[in-house]
């Protein structure tokens, strides 16, 4: 049984209040932009499922369709939700960088690249469209491990840098 009151969209994470009792859980604004690309869901453009109207365009449909195997599918939908980025425009960075780390230049070990992005406060909570913006690359888990562990600051990783150039005991400590 769905109660009335005040609820959180899972899409925007506005609260909003739901007057009846009903199972809708997105919010009006959710509900009439398109999923991946948040064009506006009118009649002429949103795309009708046989089960009955969906949250996405129909070109976003389209493309999502193209993704041939249901792997693919759900890579998209992880990259969404997470990130803000499809699948086909992981898949156009990972070529812009030729197939390797950004930093290291080297293939990656495990199956696929990571993807870097920004960290901010209440990362979760963002929209996709605002996660997006965040996105700064592709890296192998060490050099992406790496930054994280730096926590995204230059100086550090400047320091850490000068710190392997110079070796401070190998002036104390002779051979």
């Amino acid at each position: 049984m769905y109660r009335a009151g005040k609820i959180r969209c899972p899409r925007c994470k506005e609260i909003w209040i739901r007057e009846k009792a009903i199972s809708q859980r997105l919010c009006a604004k959710c509900l009439n932009s398109c999923l991946r690309c948040a064009r506006e869901l009118t009649p002429e453009t949103q795309y009708t499922a046989r089960r009955g109207a969906s949250y996405y365009c129909k070109f976003c449909d389209v493309e999502r369709t193209q993704l041939a195997t249901n792997k693919e599918r759900q890579k998209d939908y992880h990259l969404l939700k997470t990130y803000g980025i499809t699948y086909p425009e992981y898949t156009a960075m990972l070529e812009h960088q030729g197939g390797v780390c950004a930093i290291c230049k080297e293939p990656p070990t495990t199956k696929r690249l990571a993807v870097d992005h920004k960290h901010e406060k209440q990362d979760k909570k963002q929209p996709a469209l605002v996660k997006r913006k965040n996105v700064r690359g592709l890296l192998c888990w060490i050099c992406n491990r790496a930054i994280g562990i730096f926590k995204d600051n230059p100086n550090r990783l400047r320091a850490a840098a000068e710190y392997l150039e110079t070796l401070p005991a190998k002036q104390i400590i002779k051979e």
